[in-house]
């Protein structure tokens, strides 16, 4: 980065307050790292970095090794607004995988994955010119409710489809081990869960259900009917709660149930008010007709600026840049 001297270190729990205050308020709604940051900073699949000019914290990132280290996935990159434009970033985030590379922390590595809003199309733009293939690309519908209306409607039953129910990390890896019967499913070879993207590996099960995500799932045994569903949760700055809603399968009536099973953990941490973000690649009708059904109402258009979520991946870079 010219003109500029920036240096980088792993970061460390003391860095909470500097990291946190890199975005600006509204800069990035539904941001989950001032509720994760510790919960991944102690994973020691999570290699978290921050880059310091003149000792003050200025960007961060973090980089998840996943599908049994063949991945690399980005996430919770964010630089501070006066340092934007200078091809930080982009710099940046080389160095730490190659700082990883040297220290030998990770082996077999074949990937690189980014996750970005489709909104922002200089970022994907960006990343096409660098060597990423797009892979995929998620639907983002937005949903609001309140503690009090949903847990009125989620009490009704007590799950009312005895098809569906949630799984745990055992019975989530009999699926994996099955995945070539759930065509629906997994006909991308991949699951975005909670902003990261898998390929469908045993290694990833306690990955994808680490602490804050449950799973549901309907029809095991039924495969053109089968959909399984992914529920992650995160408190905001605000104090409000929000909830990343990941569909995969056939969406019918049983998708109610598996928002009620979700819904019933979610809101023993839900304090007032809520949001749902809904990803899915298929026709909603169905999806805004059970949120209404649990009391929650769909938001405006634009009330998010993020109406989807691309993925991206490069191949890694072999020569080092240090």
């Amino acid at each position: 980065m010219s003109g500029v001297n920036w240096w980088v270190r792993r970061a460390s729990a003391d860095d909470y307050d500097d990291v946190i205050s890199i975005l600006q308020d509204g800069e990035y709604q539904g941001d989950y790292l001032s509720d994760y940051f510790h919960i991944l900073i102690s994973n020691p699949l999570c290699y978290p970095y921050v880059c310091l000019v003149d000792d003050k914290i200025i960007a961060f990132v973090q980089i998840v090794i996943i599908d049994n280290g063949e991945t690399a996935s980005y996430r919770s990159g964010r630089v501070r607004r006066e340092f934007r434009g200078l091809n930080l970033h982009d710099q940046f985030t080389d160095f730490t995988l190659e700082d990883l590379k040297k220290k030998k922390k990770i082996r077999g590595l074949k990937r690189i994955v980014f996750e970005t809003g489709m909104q922002f199309k200089d970022v994907y733009q960006r990343l096409e010119r660098g060597g990423h293939t797009f892979i995929t690309a998620r639907k983002c519908t937005f949903y609001a409710g309140s503690r009090t209306a949903v847990q009125k409607s989620i009490q009704t039953s007590q799950n009312d489809c005895s098809s569906t129910t949630l799984l745990d990390e055992v019975n989530f890896r009999k699926v994996i081990a099955s995945k070539e019967i759930y065509p629906n499913v997994f006909k991308d070879g991949r699951l975005a869960v909670d902003s990261v993207l898998y390929h469908i590996y045993q290694e990833n099960a306690p990955l994808i259900l680490m602490e804050r995500t449950s799973a549901v799932i309907s029809y095991p045994e039924v495969y053109d009917k089968t959909l399984l569903t992914f529920c992650s949760y995160f408190r905001l700055l605000n104090g409000e709660t929000f909830c990343k809603l990941d569909i995969y399968g056939k969406i019918g009536s049983t998708v109610i149930e598996h928002l009620k099973l979700h819904l019933r953990i979610v809101l023993g941490h839900v304090t007032d008010v809520f949001t749902i973000d809904v990803r899915c690649n298929e026709d909603i009708d169905l999806i805004d007709h059970a949120m209404i059904n649990i009391g929650t109402a769909k938001l405006p258009e634009g009330t998010y600026s993020h109406k989807g979520k691309a993925f991206y991946e490069r191949p890694v870079v072999t020569h080092s840049r240090l």
